[in-house]
């Protein structure tokens, strides 16, 4: 075979590798464009669970943008935790984080409120914003979100409205202890055995928040031997 001949094959084979290289994006880009915005979202959970971060956000964004607002709008919020998080690759992006959890937290989605709250108040990776901060984890809260409920007690405990309104601490862990957050079930008990802050103690109130978060811990070790069963398996 003469060099001619093999640089004319060479130059074949270059060139229908493009062409199968390209006949490939045009079916993945118009292949996109014909799923649903919960098949669109679902590719890209699996996406992220597998550490595919860039595929992830490829379809998060896609999903953000789809007409089924409630999918676009747990989009929006995935999307910006996974710039928040980052990844394997993937560099933090806080700017980014900020606008797509807020886009989620103006669409009523409390996790984006949540994050979002906190990220504004102690200036993690965007600049500090307390009143923003206030603002968000007050709409979380709002939303009934536990985690939510139990940092804004926090936060009224801590003075962050001035005087401590240990009423509203109170029915605040309480909200979110009912739910089965831990720290809030941990926080009544002090308090409630205590008498912290001008409380007045009140052991019948505390022995049942212990006897509540021993139930609880007691069911998440279970489950947490259960996995590891599985796992096994």
């Amino acid at each position: 075979m003469t060099s001619k001949k093999r640089k004319s094959i060479f130059k074949r084979v270059f060139l229908g590798l493009i062409f199968l290289s390209f006949c490939g994006i045009v079916y993945v880009v118009g292949r996109d464009f014909t799923l649903s915005s919960a098949e669109l979202f679902e590719i890209a959970q699996k996406a992220e669970s597998n550490g595919l971060f860039k595929k992830a956000e490829r379809y998060y964004l896609l999903a953000s943008s789809a007409q089924n607002n409630d999918t676009a709008k747990l989009a929006s919020y995935y999307l910006g935790r996974m710039y928040r998080k980052g990844g394997t690759s993937f560099p933090i992006n806080g700017k980014k984080a900020e606008i797509f959890l807020e886009q989620a937290a103006l669409q009523n989605v409390p996790r984006a409120q949540y994050e979002l709250a906190l990220m504004y108040d102690t200036g993690d990776k965007i600049p500090e914003n307390k009143i923003k901060a206030i603002k968000w984890m007050n709409s979380a809260a709002q939303n009934n979100l536990p985690d939510a409920l139990y940092g804004l007690g926090v936060w009224i405990e801590r003075g962050y409205f001035g005087t401590p309104n240990m009423d509203k601490v109170l029915t605040l862990y309480e909200k979110a202890a009912e739910q089965g957050h831990i720290f809030a079930m941990t926080s009544l008990i002090a308090l409630y055995s205590g008498g912290f802050q001008g409380l007045e103690k009140n052991q019948e109130r505390a022995d049942y928040w212990f006897n509540e978060l021993n139930k609880k811990n007691k069911i998440l070790n279970a489950e947490k031997i259960g996995n590891q069963e599985k796992e096994k398996k």
